[in-house]
């Protein structure tokens, strides 16, 4: 454990929005798009995608800005290259999860049950099902989310929480308490099964941070995670709406 003399007040202020501000705050901006999923409306997804870019690099850029500032180590943060068995093995594993999702992507694309089946299981989740993309332009934008989901939201609930928590309580509470607050920040979700899958990734990403000792295996596994999704559910969308 750390002393909590060395926090600033600028570290208090980022733990607050990050752990407890930008959660509820997620949970609160949609909860006009959860009325128009539920009363039947479109959603603009543009306009939610760009807000979604906008909410996570804003913070991001404060922090990393003010890491510089302060002289720190980037490396506090997990961001370098550790180069180290633990850290090649962590890429080796954002490898082995890349190919059953892009083999899901392969299988939607050529294959209308495949695609019928894929969108019909989102049905099951109508607010994700919304929010993911329908139309090839919303789609380009759905993949500059994905990277900056993966790009920012490791950076803030993986490394800056995790150092900051480490003040107050061992590496492995500290990891445990920033999980929290990553499922929490997707709580706009609204629904379980959803929520778990989350908690259950975002216990992988913690592990992946921890036993590599970077980053950079989260923020990979992260990001062909949520591009995947995003890939798989618009061309089942597109395979299904062409063949139907």
């Amino acid at each position: 454990m750390q002393t909590i003399q060395a926090l600033t007040w600028v570290d208090f202020l980022l733990l607050g929005i990050i752990a407890v501000v930008m959660p509820l705050y997620g949970y609160w901006s949609t909860s006009q798009l959860k009325k128009d999923v539920a009363a039947g409306r479109k959603i603009e997804l543009k306009p939610f995608y760009r807000e979604t870019i906008l909410f996570l690099w804003a913070p991001t850029i404060v922090l990393l800005a003010y890491w510089l500032y302060e002289g720190r180590s980037f490396s506090d943060l997990g961001l370098m290259y550790a180069g180290t068995v633990a850290n090649w093995i962590g890429l080796a594993v954002a490898v082995l999860v890349a190919v059953p999702l892009l083999l899901q992507v392969k299988n939607v694309q050529s294959k209308k049950e495949a695609a019928t089946a894929h969108v019909s299981a989102f049905e099951e989740v109508p607010f994700v099902a919304a929010i993911l993309p329908k139309r090839e332009d919303d789609y380009q934008l759905f993949k500059l989310v994905s990277v900056t989901a993966a790009v920012t939201e490791e950076i803030l609930f993986r490394g800056f929480l995790i150092w900051g928590f480490s003040f107050f309580m061992d590496t492995w509470m500290a990891a445990g308490l920033a999980l929290v607050a990553f499922v929490l920040g997707h709580l706009y979700q609204n629904n379980g099964k959803v929520l778990l899958q989350v908690a259950l990734t975002g216990l992988g990403f913690t592990l992946l941070y921890l036993l590599s000792g970077s980053l950079l295996p989260a923020v990979l596994t992260h990001g062909i995670i949520d591009l995947t999704i995003g890939a798989s559910y618009w061309y089942a969308v597109k395979n299904t709406a062409v063949t139907a």
